[in-house]
C-alpha cells in the first residue's frame, strides 16, 4: 500500500463514510429507506460549509444486487454533486465489480474519476491507513477465492431479484460470511495459539469465546489489523465493512454504515484527532462505541 498525500488539502478536516449500499431506487434501495437521501444531502451541505474533504471507504454502491448503470440512472443528481466536491472513493467488496468496466464508468460519469486504491496518509506525524476492510476479511481473503462466487450466488438466490427481497442483503451476506469463517476457524487451528498471544496484548480474555460473545470473523479481522499495526505498516487504521461504528484503543476506527436507522461517520482533524459520530436529522452527535468483540452482534 503506497503513501498518499492529498495535494493542497492536507490542512482540512476529513469526513469518512462507508457502506451506503445505494441501489436502483426500488423500495429496497438503502438510500430510499428512511429519507436517507435527504439526510445525505444535508451531510454533504455540512461538509461544504466546513470546507471539508469527503472520503467514501467502500460499498458506496450495491453491485451485488444492482448494475452500476441502473444506479447511475437513478442517482445521477447525487453523483453530479459528488463529482463537484473534493472526494476520494475507495471501492469495497460490494462495488468492486466496477473494476472490469472502469473505463466505461469513467466515460459515463466524471464521478468515477474519484476512484482510488486503499492508501496511507501521514496526519500529525501518524501514518493512517484508509481502506474498506474486506481486503483482510477472512471470508474474502485469498483463502476463499474459490468460494467467493458461490457466496455471491447464494446471497442473490435469497434476494430473488432486484425488486423483491425476503431478507436484506446485509443480513444474508453477514450470515454467510460468519458461517464461512466458522469453518475457516477449524481449518486454521494451528494459528490459534498465535491469536491468543496477540489478543493478550489487545486486552481480551484468552478464555474460549463463543460465537455470540465474539464473532470469529470480527475477531480475526482485528487480529490482522493489529498484526499490521504492530509490524510498523501504519500507526492507525480507518475502515468500514463491518457496519459497526466505533473505535478500539487509539489505532482502530470504523466509520459504521448508512444502512441502519442511525447513520455514522468519522471526522479526522489536521491535528490527528479522530472522532466517531452519528448523523441525524437534528445534526451531528458523538458516538462513543468501543468496538470490542462483545459489542458486535454479527
Amino acid at each position: 500500500m503506497h503513501e498518499f498525500q492529498i495535494t493542497g488539502l492536507d490542512d482540512r478536516k476529513l469526513y469518512i463514510i462507508s457502506d451506503l449500499h445505494i441501489g436502483n431506487g426500488s423500495s429496497h434501495d438503502n438510500l430510499i429507506k428512511g429519507d436517507k437521501y435527504v439526510l445525505l444531502n444535508r451531510f454533504l451541505d455540512d461538509i461544504e460549509n466546513q470546507n471539508g474533504v469527503l472520503l467514501i471507504l467502500g460499498d458506496f454502491m450495491e453491485l451485488w444486487r444492482y448494475s452500476w448503470a441502473d444506479i447511475l440512472t437513478q442517482w445521477r443528481k447525487l453523483l453530479d454533486r459528488l463529482a463537484g466536491m473534493d472526494v476520494l472513493y475507495v471501492p469495497g467488496n460490494h462495488d468492486d465489480l466496477l473494476a472490469p468496466c472502469f473505463a466505461e464508468c469513467r466515460q459515463a460519469h466524471r464521478f468515477f474519476d474519484k476512484l482510488h486504491k486503499p492508501f496511507i496518509k501521514t496526519i500529525a506525524n501518524k501514518r493512517v491507513q484508509f481502506m474498506h476492510g474486506h481486503e483482510i476479511d477472512p471470508m474474502i481473503s485469498r483463502y476463499w477465492t474459490t468460494f467467493s462466487p458461490a457466496v455471491r450466488f447464494l446471497a442473490g438466490t435469497f434476494e430473488l431479484g432486484t425488486d423483491y427481497c425476503l431478507i436484506t442483503s446485509d443480513t444474508v451476506s453477514d450470515f454467510l460470511l460468519e458461517t464461512g469463517e466458522k469453518f475457516l476457524r477449524i481449518w486454521k487451528t494451528l494459528t490459534r495459539q498465535a491469536n491468543r498471544t496477540i489478543f493478550s496484548h489487545l486486552g481480551f480474555s484468552c478464555e474460549p469465546i463463543t460465537w455470540l460473545r465474539c464473532p470469529v470473523r470480527t475477531r480475526n479481522m482485528l487480529v490482522r489489523f493489529y498484526e499490521q499495526q504492530t509490524s510498523g505498516l501504519y500507526d492507525i487504521t480507518i475502515t468500514g465493512h463491518t457496519h459497526q461504528a466505533g473505535y478500539f484503543g487509539n489505532w482502530y476506527f470504523n466509520s459504521g454504515c448508512w444502512t441502519r436507522h442511525i447513520v455514522n461517520y468519522l471526522t479526522v482533524y489536521p491535528d490527528g484527532n479522530i472522532e466517531v459520530r452519528n448523523w441525524t436529522p437534528e445534526g451531528s452527535s458523538v458516538n462513543t462505541s468501543i468496538v470490542a468483540c462483545s459489542d458486535i452482534n454479527k
